[in-house]
């Protein structure tokens, strides 16, 4: 390849990696939300002081309040479970944040899976 081509291709090569390179640092996470909801590792101060049981299932125990976030332990339909509040995800469903008294997890389930459909005080 003469001069000519080997410029163009090495132009073309640098013009493909600026592109990634931009791409890249552009790029926003699938899950990205603003505000708590969409926040794992949010630990809420409210303490509404009710008790209830998983369903006739064992749920997961969440660190945030959607699938997106990771599952930090179970709940077993026999566990007493300490309900704090809940909040909503951006679908609109409702997340319980408990306290697993048989094993001392706290975190946040779906409140669908909780019998009583969980908390019914918002979390602060």
């Amino acid at each position: 390849m003469g001069a000519m081509g080997a410029g163009v291709m090495r132009l073309g090569l640098v013009t493909g990696a600026m592109l990634l390179a931009v791409s890249a640092t552009t790029a926003l996470p699938a899950q990205a939300e603003t505000g708590p909801r969409g926040w794992c590792g949010w630990e809420p101060a409210t303490d509404e002081g009710t008790f209830g049981n998983a369903a006739t299932f064992t749920v997961p125990l969440r660190t945030g309040a959607g699938t997106h976030c990771q599952q930090i332990g179970q709940a077993s339909p026999d566990d007493a479970l300490h309900y704090r509040c809940f909040t909503t995800d951006r679908r609109g469903l409702a997340w319980t944040y408990l306290t697993d008294l048989a094993t001392g997890v706290t975190g946040w389930s779906y409140s669908g899976n909780l019998i009583g459909n969980g908390a019914s005080l918002a979390c602060q």
